[in-house]
């Protein structure tokens, strides 16, 4: 471990009927959660165009570029078209993700019932690709609802594990300092999180494969 303080993320929340900021903070006793496979979701998706705010229809192929993940209706996680290719080299993909997440749906995206867990603008930015995991900033101040933060770390999780390679995301803050991020249990943990710690917050059965790149 370690021996920089561990900071656990405190965003300034932006609350619909008032304006409050998320407390406190520390690391709960329980620490991190398991996700069990049974649990672990998705249907596979392919797109019927490359299109970044296009959503992928059910069915057949496995996609041929990473995803980005939005929220629907019922508050779970689906995945999009990214506009990328797995060919394509890794830190690219994975800015492009973090690009499309911090601009916000498009109104295709919208026109979906599609929203994101992420306010406008939130400042979210590739800090380095280390072997598989994605090391991945974000600014104190960007805001979100605090009941939304699972979603929100969800879905960068979500989608950035699926560019090639990235199996795990490390967020830190601007200055490089460790974030212990919220899992959807109520736990916060400051060590790097998968894709299945974020599976349950999904939509769709379990798959023997995940979608986006190898």
């Amino acid at each position: 471990m370690t021996t920089r303080s561990k900071r656990r993320w405190c965003l300034a929340v932006a609350a619909t009927t008032a304006g409050l900021v998320a407390s406190g903070c520390g690391l709960p006793d329980g620490g991190a959660t398991k996700v069990h496979a049974e649990d672990v979701p998705y249907r596979l998706l392919a797109p019927a165009d490359r299109s970044a705010g296009s959503p992928p229809p059910t069915g057949s192929t496995r996609p041929s570029g990473a995803l980005v993940f939005w929220v629907d209706a019922d508050d779970r996680l689906v995945p999009s078209e990214a506009s990328t290719s797995c060919d394509e080299p890794v830190a690219a993909q994975v800015a492009h993700l973090l690009d499309l997440l911090s601009s916000g749906p498009t109104d295709e995206v919208r026109t979906e019932g599609w929203s994101s867990a992420w306010m406008p603008s939130a400042d979210l930015s590739l800090e380095a690709i280390e072997g598989s995991t994605a090391v991945i900033s974000v600014d104190a101040t960007t805001q979100t609802s605090a009941d939304r933060l699972p979603l929100a770390i969800g879905q960068v999780t979500l989608s950035v594990t699926t560019a090639a390679v990235v199996s795990e995301v490390r967020f830190t803050d601007g200055e490089q300092e460790p974030l212990a991020v919220p899992l959807p249990g109520g736990a916060f943990t400051d060590a790097p999180v998968r894709r299945t710690d974020y599976a349950r917050l999904a939509v769709g059965a379990g798959r023997e494969r995940w979608p986006g790149c190898p």
